[in-house]
């Protein structure tokens, strides 16, 4: 493979290269280290984290750039206890889905199906009806042969944790929690996303593996009897094993002489954080809203932030908002998007009126979500040289590293 203009002209070696720089990518790297494999993790960001990374914001330091939760498991809490060594805090009040005036459980499905049954009856789309009833039919069977691959995360005699594996659902459905975790309360850490940073430094110092930070794959070949080469934006970097995201952004995959194409669908994350001083009529520490035009998940970040807290009163919040990507389009100017969530957020009822706009920040976290059922012949013709871990559900996927 020879390097592209603009890329630098080096060659290093590793037993595996993992691409993405998640907790779960991370804790995958851990487990490739301590079987003695030279690992290496590159990463497009300039920090660990992946979706789950801090920044600074003026005087504030290492806030939570995004609206994030832990789903309700108990070896998941175990895990994530140990990650940033003490026992995470109870969400109160808890993650809710806001439904009209109703809060419902953040597991549940019914906000979603209302939503898009409505939809379909106010535009009087039976084609869209009939299409998403087979749809969902089709999920249904998916699901139930998926189930025994799911269901091995709870049998260590028959899990492989070399495989590619993930549930393919960014969330948990409340009928598929164990029965002893429903009644868990949603837990987190104490200064949220920034335990969880300092915690992936630390697992990756202990186990020797080397983070290449503010670097992009570009290209990938893999042929039999050589090692896998892959041209990434400092070099080209050589393995035995390449670990991919399912949110993994590639241009191009050649396996044997053969040229791949991996669709993929924008899943890119716009984040609007404002620092609001004001009033909550409604506490909150997470939710999300079905069906609203500006946005879908709200976070009370300021509360995990202790620079935020000391810096601050009672009356001083910093909130970030998920907003949607055609929202963001269309107010291109961050102050009067900024200003528009707030405006939002007061006809909620979230916030009181008279709320006043102190600063703001925006940012997007590209993120493509990979089709499935390419990434599945990809693995099969590298003879699962090349790997792909699910990354859409954290506590689901997590579950198979505290066997």
């Amino acid at each position: 493979m020879s390097s592209l203009g603009g890329v630098e002209n080096s060659t290093r070696e590793f037993e595996a290269v993992v691409v993405g720089g998640s907790p779960l990518m991370v804790f995958e790297a851990a487990r490739l280290s301590r079987e003695g494999k030279k690992v290496a993790i590159i990463d497009r960001k300039t920090s660990l984290g992946g979706a789950w990374h801090v920044a600074d914001l003026g005087d504030f330091e290492k806030v939570e750039m995004g609206c994030h939760y832990i789903e309700r498991s108990k070896v998941a809490y175990d895990f994530f206890e140990d990650l940033v060594g003490e026992p995470l805090e109870i969400m109160k009040p808890r993650p809710y889905f806001h439904w009209w005036v109703f809060r419902l459980d953040r597991a549940s499905t019914f906000a979603y199906r209302l939503y898009r049954f409505k939809k379909i009856l106010s535009e009087r789309d039976y084609r869209e009806l009939f299409e998403a009833s087979i749809r969902v039919m089709s999920r249904f069977f998916s699901r139930k042969l998926k189930a025994l691959n799911l269901q091995r995360i709870a049998k260590p005699d028959g899990v492989s944790i070399g495989d590619s594996f993930g549930p393919t659902h960014a969330t948990r459905p409340f009928k598929s929690l164990p029965k002893s975790d429903r009644k868990l309360p949603y837990r987190y850490p104490r200064e949220g996303c920034k335990q969880i940073v300092e915690g992936l430094e630390r697992i990756c110092s202990e186990n020797n593996v080397e983070v290449i930070f503010d670097t992009s794959l570009l290209a990938v070949d893999c042929v039999p009897n050589r090692l896998v080469d892959c041209l990434t934006t400092k070099g080209i970097l050589q393995c035995d094993e390449l670990v991919l995201s399912s949110c993994s952004q590639l241009d191009s995959l050649n396996i044997d002489g053969n040229d791949y194409s991996i669709s993929s669908f924008n899943g890119t994350q716009c984040s609007v954080v404002i620092h609001v001083k004001g009033k909550i009529v409604r506490p909150f520490t997470y939710f999300e809203i079905v069906g609203h035009d500006c946005f879908g998940r709200v976070s009370n970040v300021g509360i995990y932030s202790e620079s935020f807290l000391e810096q601050s009163n009672d009356s001083e919040h910093l909130i970030a908002v998920q907003v949607s990507s055609a929202f963001w389009e269309e107010h291109e100017d961050s102050l009067s998007r900024a200003e528009k969530v707030l405006e939002n957020l007061i006809s909620l009822g979230t916030i009181g009126k008279g709320a006043v706009l102190c600063k703001e920040w925006s940012e997007t976290f590209e993120n493509f979500v990979l089709s499935e059922s390419e990434i599945e012949k990809v693995v099969s013709s590298s003879n699962s040289r090349i790997r792909f871990l699910y990354t859409f559900n954290m506590s689901w996927s997590i579950e198979r590293y505290s066997l």
